[in-house]
């Protein structure tokens, strides 16, 4: 079983999700400029309002971060472990695995994984006790912890050089562990699988064995219309400025956007309850997961412009044949408004229109179940409507049975 969900959604004035230059993403599509929001920053608002609504129970939450050293020492400590000591166990035992560390840039004491990991506190204990448990060999094994970075200034004639010595010293690090003791430290992210882990899924090149396949596809959002970045001008006015100075201690501008976006995602419930063993631990995922994803949304520039809103439209559909499609061809011809036409109704038209279309042209393309929730005065012909969010997610997932 999947689910797909598609959602229409206006937002006032915003810039929840930023490029490089700090200016609202944009994407090209259909020959027009559209907002867009990026399928990275509604994971993450998604697994924030997870947690902030406490949709999961906290040991079946995930963190990304660059600092599991730091949180497997911290597990370390706490078993009685000296505090200098802590860290250089960890970043041995992690090397076993082909986890490098490398100092952080802004605090020479602080040790950062090579790149972002998302890992459970269940993983983060998990690995603490596999550590505890080798402490002799840890201790006694001689290593460079730390590998030095690359001298500014030095030169390579062979531009692969680096890249490959850096493979090699991983290589030969891994080599200095036994295959149980490695077998041990490599158990602690096979084993300790969450929810949250098997909806978003992980990936460490390094170290295979402890990826994890997503049950959670998400698209980037876009604009369903047409939409060109505005600069917001603004001036901070100076409360402690005398009479004769000058009032504006700060003006500059700021690009904003305020679209109706297409957002997507979709959800394989019938994988994740294999990944987590049990069909009651997938349905809990998949209950939070559609409530996270249906009410969150990137919180860029939340202060200056609170521009947090509810869906306008929420379309949840069982997909029985076929893969799961997101229905952005639907806006490849952006939406036009015209005297007395509301946005927001033309989208929803234009989406039911669309879906109507492909069933008919694409028989193979077969969905179950549908269920909307519609805001709109538009009315919707391709599914059921409920009243509420509670309601559809209760709908979908009512006759869900597998054994993992």
């Amino acid at each position: 079983m999947k689910i797909e969900i598609h959602i229409l959604q206006t937002f006032g004035v915003n810039r929840m999700n930023s490029d490089r230059d700090g200016q609202p993403k944009s994407i090209e599509f259909g020959g027009f400029t559209r907002s867009r929001f990026s399928s990275q920053s509604m994971k993450r608002a998604a697994r924030m309002y997870t947690h902030e609504s406490e949709l999961l129970p906290k040991d079946q939450w995930v963190t990304r971060t660059r600092h599991l050293t730091e949180m497997v020492a911290s597990e370390l400590i706490a078993f009685g472990i000296e505090k200098v000591e802590a860290p250089i166990l960890t970043v041995k035992a992690l090397s076993a695995l082909g986890l490098n560390n490398k100092k952080s840039d802004t605090d020479e004491e602080t040790l950062l994984s090579e790149y972002l990991i998302l890992c459970s506190d269940r993983e983060v204990k998990s690995f603490a006790d596999a550590i505890m448990a080798n402490l002799e060999f840890l201790r006694k094994l001689e290593m460079t912890p730390i590998e030095p970075e690359p001298q500014e200034g030095s030169i390579s004639l062979d531009e692969e050089k680096p890249m490959k010595s850096k493979k090699n010293s991983k290589k030969k690090k891994k080599e200095l562990f036994p295959p149980e003791i490695k077998k041990a430290f490599s158990s602690a992210f096979i084993t300790q699988r969450t929810i949250e882990l098997a909806l978003y899924g992980r990936h460490l090149a390094d170290f295979p064995a402890g990826s994890v396949d997503g049950q959670v596809q998400v698209g980037h959002a876009i604009s369903v219309h047409q939409s060109l970045r505005e600069n917001d001008f603004f001036v901070a006015i100076d409360d402690y400025a005398s009479a004769h100075e000058a009032q504006a201690g700060m003006l500059g501008d700021v690009g904003v956007t305020a679209p109706t976006m297409y957002r997507v995602a979709s959800v394989n419930v019938s994988q994740l309850a294999k990944e987590v063993g049990s069909a009651e631990a997938a349905k809990l995922g998949v209950m939070a997961f559609l409530e996270a994803f249906t009410l969150s949304q990137p919180s860029g520039g939340h202060n200056s412009y609170f521009a947090t809103t509810a869906p306008t439209f929420v379309l949840f559909r069982e997909v029985i044949q076929g893969v799961p499609l997101t229905l952005a061809p639907a806006f490849a011809d952006p939406i036009v408004t015209r005297r007395n036409q509301s946005l927001a109704d033309l989208a929803v038209a234009r989406m039911d229109e669309y879906i109507h279309k492909t069933e008919l042209a694409f028989p193979t393309i077969k969905r179950g179940k549908q269920i909307c929730i519609n805001l709109s005065n538009y009315e919707f012909r391709s599914s059921k409507k409920v009243k509420n969010l509670n309601e559809a997610i209760k709908y979908m997932l009512s006759d869900f049975v597998v054994t993992p």
